[in-house]
């Protein structure tokens, strides 16, 4: 397959990981600190990889380890309210400690603290970072509002073989089936998957604008981009963690009847709604914020801000509630319909494709698909032969598969007629 490079964990990839560390830079005002040797961090990653591949009592091994900086850890704690527990003995950074901790220590709240002890590295404690943040990138919100972890280097497994490595909760690199992913490279960001969605989301800016937001659509539409696709990760991460697979069809509701036979058809607008009234909201505090940093807010204000504060913790319990009830929906047999404002047009739909139809279909190996590996259609699945049919059909719509064991992708047509599709698209709502 052109285009991929696979990787050990070894001192290539500990060199790697130590220019995207520096690419980052440290927390204001801190000073940069330089991470181990190549050849030191590729002990650690060598562990950290062999002990993802092993369980303990028949569960997968999951964890975090952080390089232990007494000085970042200290002003990292007492800002957090967190605690730092150190053992009376160290214990040896091998495979088989961190299994045998990894049932006892959830890596969403705490992290492993290890440290170079002459010739060879250990455990030295643990240090709790809290669950705020973790629970903020499992439901999706886009609102930033939580302390980051530590600004120290940490690793994180949460699937065999699978390494996230990331500072102050920025994963900055990925290792994922031997292949390094770099995680700021989502299709959803930029490249052919985004431009789908170009026209709802200039869409919701101008919608909101007409809120009496009095604020400029043009001046709207970076918040709408991050707003819209912040529910729409938090609806497949929904699906993903049910594990029961599921395939997401987005396209125009003049289009429902065509190619498919829906078995519960419906129109459900209130996410739409839900989503204008959070952005306005968010723009205002936003507004609002920035004034009270340039000369401090009248009481009136200060009573308005609390208010808006409140509303907008409100409505994205409602966005998360509802992303659970689309989930719910796309346990039905059958995709989920919906168009691009997120209104359910119907589930439990069958796509009914031609197959007397062949053609290639393109995994992409990029966000603009530059590169990509192709084969006929005919070696995937039913799901996955009638999905793509119907895409190639259907230009305009866009479809994202879920797997039972969890693997996401998001799929298009071209101009061309070319059926591409991204797949792994979980890592990039995983956690840190």
């Amino acid at each position: 397959m052109s285009g991929q490079k696979f990787y050990y964990p070894d001192e290539t990839l500990a060199r790697l990981v130590i220019s995207r560390w520096q690419a980052i830079g440290p927390l204001k005002p801190m000073q940069e600190r330089d991470l181990p040797t190549s050849a030191d961090l590729a002990v650690v990653l060598n562990v950290c990889y062999q002990a993802s591949l092993g369980e303990e009592e028949g569960r997968k091994t999951t964890f975090r380890v952080c390089l232990h900086e007494p000085e970042v850890l200290k002003n990292h704690v007492a800002s957090v309210s967190g605690a730092q527990m150190f053992f009376d003995t160290p214990r040896p950074f091998s495979p088989q400690e961190l299994r045998k901790l990894s049932p006892a220590i959830p890596p969403a709240g705490n992290v492993l603290l290890i440290a170079k002890q002459t010739s060879h590295w250990e455990i030295v404690g643990l240090m709790q970072t809290g669950f705020a943040f973790a629970e903020q990138i499992r439901s999706g919100s886009p609102f930033n509002w939580v302390r980051t972890p530590p600004d120290s280097l940490t690793i994180s497994c949460f699937e065999p073989g699978n390494l996230n490595i990331s500072r102050r909760g920025i994963v900055f690199l990925q290792l994922h089936d031997a292949m390094i992913v770099d995680p700021t490279e989502s299709p959803l960001d930029r490249g052919i998957l985004n431009e789908k969605f170009n026209g709802v989301l200039t869409e919701l800016a101008a919608d909101a604008s007409s809120m009496g937001s009095q604020i400029r659509p043009d001046d709207l539409k970076p918040a709408a981009d991050g707003f819209y696709f912040s529910f729409l990760n938090r609806l497949l991460f929904a699906i993903h963690e049910q594990h029961h697979g599921g395939t997401l069809l987005f396209l125009q509701p003049a289009n429902v009847d065509k190619d498919l036979r829906t078995k519960y058809q419906t129109k459900h607008i209130e996410i739409w709604n839900i989503l204008l009234r959070s952005l306005v909201d968010f723009k205002h505090i936003t507004q609002l914020r920035a004034e009270a940093k340039d000369q401090g807010l009248a009481k009136e204000k200060y009573s308005s801000f609390t208010t808006l504060f409140s509303n907008v913790l409100s409505i994205d319990r409602n966005l998360q509630e509802q992303s659970l009830l689309l989930a719910a929906l796309a346990n039905v047999d059958g995709a989920l319909l919906l168009d691009f404002q997120f209104r359910i047009l119907g589930f439990g739909a069958e796509i009914l494709a031609r197959e007397e139809f062949q053609f290639d279909v393109h995994m992409s190996l990029d966000p603009d698909a530059k590169s990509t590996t192709s084969q006929p259609i005919d070696m995937y699945g039913t799901r996955h032969r009638s999905t793509f049919r119907f895409l190639r059909e259907n230009p305009g719509s866009v479809a994202f598969i879920i797997s039972q064991d969890g693997s996401v992708k998001g799929a298009c047509s071209d101009g061309e007629k070319r059926v591409i599709y991204w797949t792994n698209l979980e890592m990039f709502f995983k956690l840190f």
